[in-house]
């Protein structure tokens, strides 16, 4: 699907939503959410006998956040419909595509957890095909849609709880720590289901600009699952959003880590040149870091002064690699102080 529509400058919009594609073997068509369980730790087991194992950066860690969740209080039962880029609508497709089963896991675990509030964040300015019946659904179950814009990188978990809740979520921290079971929309899918037998998978290959949306059993190799042309020596992959440089093997196993995958052409190594001092890496850096002395830092060894940077904060959304006139490798010095 390489075809869009714009109804804005920064927002885009395919016509259509994307219809997944199966890799092998097509799942069982449905609509209707599995039995509820009595309890949550029921709910629990039920979920890991059917596979469910949820755990990338939109949906950290999904089973400790609702095993922990049997032992703290929990307020707000949070589904992330966003999408790190305007290109590969991964979480958006699959909200339009199940919004009962969306609707109908959020339901299911503020009841299970006692959350009052029940959420499902989406992007503002969709069009009436892709939210409209998520939107009449959420209305009649009683959940409430938040819309926000498309900035990234709003999507990820620290940034989406401070804005939503006002609330900081620390270093190492899962949101339910912070009174949030947070989840994506295909996490909402499976747990509706009760299963995961395969894994939604959007890939985009940014030399052609062609998208494709499948179902891949879990456990496929990604070169298998890719269309051929995409898979083709030479490539480059990355996994989640291509900023965060997330580099994947062919022979990686779709298992539900990664969702998302950016076929690049391979990269020219590039000689950085010295810090020109811009200050443009601290200016865009959304939770403050200032990734130069992160890099400096780095090359002492010197975890004191990675802590006075800011390090902790770093939420390794990329950008400021991306602004870096000097190409310096300011994501991968945070890595490696870390």
């Amino acid at each position: 699907m390489s075809s869009t529509s714009t109804n804005s400058d920064l927002i885009r919009w395919p016509g259509e939503v994307p219809v997944f594609q199966n890799a092998t073997t097509a799942p069982a068509a449905d609509s209707a959410p599995a039995d509820i369980k009595p309890d949550l730790k029921s709910a629990i087991d039920s979920w890991c006998t059917g596979g469910i194992r949820a755990n990338r950066h939109g949906c950290p860690d999904l089973i400790g956040q609702l095993e922990r969740a049997c032992s703290v209080a929990v307020d707000t039962i949070l589904c992330s419909a966003l999408d790190d880029e305007p290109d590969l609508r991964l979480n958006a497709a699959i909200t339009a595509g199940n919004y009962p089963l969306v609707v109908a896991a959020v339901k299911q675990l503020g009841k299970l957890t006692g959350a009052k509030r029940m959420w499902i964040a989406v992007e503002g300015g969709a069009p009436a095909a892709w939210d409209g019946a998520l939107r009449e659904s959420a209305k009649v179950a009683g959940v409430t849609i938040v819309e926000l814009p498309n900035d990234y990188p709003q999507a990820d978990p620290t940034l989406l709880l401070y804005t939503l809740t006002n609330r900081r979520l620390r270093p190492a921290d899962l949101p339910v720590e912070r009174g949030v079971v947070l989840l994506d929309a295909p996490a909402a899918v499976a747990i509706a289901r009760g299963r995961m037998g395969t894994v939604p998978v959007a890939a985009l290959d940014h030399r052609s600009h062609e998208a494709v949306y499948m179902e891949a059993p879990t456990g496929t190799r990604l070169a298998d699952a890719l269309p051929k042309t995409m898979g083709m020596s030479g490539s480059l992959f990355l996994g989640g959003d291509w900023r965060r440089d997330r580099r994947l093997s062919p022979d990686y196993a779709m298992d539900g880590r990664e969702l998302a995958i950016h076929v690049m052409p391979r990269r020219q190594s590039v000689n950085s040149q010295p810090c020109v001092r811009c200050g443009w890496c601290a200016h865009v850096c959304p939770t403050g870091v200032a990734p130069a002395l992160v890099l400096e830092a780095a090359q002492r060894a010197d975890k004191v002064m990675a802590s006075a940077a800011g390090a902790a904060a770093c939420i390794e959304c990329g950008l400021c690699d991306q602004v870096c006139p000097s190409n310096l490798p300011l994501l991968g010095a945070l890595r490696e102080i870390r």
